[in-house]
């Protein structure tokens, strides 16, 4: 598989997490703080792998929240 990735380019995805938030004067909820975070995928067996893609779209289908 190495050998096939090489000279690849790979996207790893990252997502925002909501770390505070507060209402405003209008009610409305806001986001005071948030953190990035790189999700990971975890086998059946307990194993966890960093989930990489070759391409935006690819990203984009496995989870359209997250971002390169």
């Amino acid at each position: 598989m190495v050998a096939a990735l090489h000279g690849a380019r790979l996207l790893v995805p990252v997502v925002a997490l909501l770390g505070e938030a507060e209402t405003g004067p209008d009610g409305l909820r806001r986001e005071k703080t948030s953190d990035m975070a790189v999700p990971t995928i975890q086998a059946p067996d307990g194993r966890r792998a960093l989930p990489a893609f070759t391409s935006t779209a690819s990203l984009a289908r496995w989870r359209p929240d997250a971002r390169p």
